[in-house]
């Protein structure tokens, strides 16, 4: 066996004892490695009386060191995000500026670019991610709750695995401690990611419906409701719907629905126009909601009912005329058909 070939069989040996020894070890930092793990959040039709509030998180080594995120934002459209903007590390989207009803990313960002890592080679940071929550809706259990942040679905942790080598400089020589050289997260496929999607919160406009509808043997329909709701007098005939998703130009809430669906009938609703119109019972009957987008409209019939007997309104009333005019006209037909028959 020729010197070359014992050459080529002993280096990859060293190599190997220098591993299991935790020997220095020297490359060239990798330029397309990421060096940051991001946390994406996205918030669809956001209003400023929905308002959302963002705390960011914290990073911390096995071995006690530190990072403190940075928090971006921008628009969000056609599936990507435009120019970022850098926030602090807790505040509510309001303060932003943001236009109601637009889309927008919130990313935060751990950065371990300039982090000197505490060990050689790899290094794990346990990451408390921030979190986006409700500044106006505080019951997690609630369907308002739930119309917001179904589909948001952040974590309470990660591990970001660091990827230390030493600072050489171009003879190998060490230089200074150990620098990152490649930062990942790994995904259910074990997969290393930088980036994870926390989901989309999407933030609702709230509409309701008022279907105005009368009942009774002997109802009149003729009149016309008064409904005093939400701050507000709304006035239709029955037969009608009143839709109502703003009250004096502010976006109606969950809490205005709720409000709305206990509201006292006998007081807050009237039917008038009509005789024995105190003789009508009022009810407010829930029928459900129903999503087009972010738009969720809850849907409600308004009644007047009246069942009674003798009423001077009615079916009956208005054809009384005509069951008169019939019954004259039967009887002189009577009379008329009985001298006939005498001459």
């Amino acid at each position: 066996m020729n010197s070359r070939s014992i050459k080529v069989m002993i280096l990859p040996l060293i190599g190997l004892i220098g591993f299991l020894l935790n020997w220095n070890v020297y490359a060239q930092e990798g330029s397309n490695l990421p060096k940051s793990v991001r946390f994406v959040t996205t918030v669809v039709n956001w209003q400023n009386n929905n308002d959302l509030r963002f705390d960011c998180g914290s990073a911390t080594s096995e071995f006690e060191g530190t990072v403190t995120p940075r928090v971006y934002y921008g628009v969000y459209e056609d599936g990507s995000v435009g120019t970022l903007s850098t926030a602090s590390c807790n505040f509510t989207l309001a303060s932003l500026g943001m236009t109601a009803s637009s889309n927008f990313q919130i990313i935060e960002e751990y950065d371990f670019t300039n982090y000197v890592g505490t060990v050689l080679e790899f290094e794990n940071m346990n990451i408390t991610p921030g979190k986006v929550t409700s500044t106006t809706v505080n019951n997690a259990s609630s369907d308002a709750y739930g119309a917001y942040f179904s589909n948001y679905i952040p974590s309470s942790s990660e591990v970001a695995v660091l990827y230390n080598m030493n600072l050489t400089n171009s003879s190998g020589d060490i230089i200074g401690g150990h620098y990152v050289s490649q930062a990942y997260l790994q995904d259910e496929e074990e997969d290393k990611i930088s980036e994870k999607s926390f989901g989309v919160i999407t933030i609702p406009t709230y509409c309701i419906r008022m279907n105005l509808k009368v009942r009774g043997n002997i109802a009149n329909s003729y009149g016309a409701f008064t409904i005093n709701a939400l701050g507000q007098e709304f006035t239709n005939s029955p037969g009608n719907s009143i839709d109502v998703c703003t009250i004096n130009g502010e976006l109606i809430t969950a809490e205005d629905i709720d409000n709305f669906s206990h509201i006292d009938v006998e007081h807050d609703i009237a039917y008038t126009g009509v005789a024995r119109a105190n003789e009508y019972v009022k009810s407010i009957e829930s029928l459900g909601e129903s999503t087009s987008g972010s738009e969720i409209t809850n849907e409600f019939d308004i009644v007047a009912t009246l069942n009674a007997t003798g009423s001077q309104t009615g079916l009956v009333y208005r054809l009384l005329p005509f069951l008169l005019l019939i019954g004259l006209v039967a009887i002189g037909y009577v009379y008329i058909r009985k001298n006939s028959v005498r001459s």
